[in-house]
């Protein structure tokens, strides 16, 4: 099973270069490599077996004011019945649409990430249907029950 996941991210330089203790304008280099890096850890997809490859940039590393806006998206591959089985979802479950939901979720909430002011934005195609979502810091605990792990 393929799909395509688009992610546009807003970050304070202050915020993340603190968390992270780095210098401010090293943040929208920095914060693109930490998440590149990342995305194949996600717990769900190696065990799947699954694979994230860079799938182009939907914008470009630049800073704003004092934030730092960065463009990622990853063509997602993995076997539909291990993602099934890895989830303990049944067979006839929406595989793609849950993929591309536990991805948005564990990549909002990398560790480098979780106490920052971190805005993403996300895009993606599942059952005919264009998902576009905004999550915000706020969004942290309360989206923690639509993404349920086994």
């Amino acid at each position: 099973m393929k799909a395509v996941l688009e992610t546009w991210w807003d970050v304070s330089l202050d915020s993340y270069a603190r968390d992270n203790g780095i210098e401010p304008a090293s943040v929208p280099r920095e914060l693109s490599w930490y998440i590149s890096a990342s995305i194949n850890d996600i717990a769900a997809l190696d065990t799947a077996e699954g694979w994230a490859r860079d799938h182009g940039r939907p914008g470009r590393l630049r800073i704003a004011g004092n934030r730092a806006h960065v463009g990622l998206a990853w063509c997602l591959d993995v076997d539909r019945t291990a993602w099934l089985a890895i989830r303990g979802l049944g067979r006839r479950a929406g595989a793609r649409r849950d993929l591309l939901d536990h991805m948005t979720h564990e990549l909002y909430h990398l560790p480098s990430l979780c106490t920052t002011d971190v805005v993403m934005r996300v895009r993606f195609r599942a059952a005919g249907q264009l998902i576009t979502r905004t999550l915000r810091p706020q969004d942290r605990h309360r989206s923690a029950s639509r993404w349920p792990h086994p």
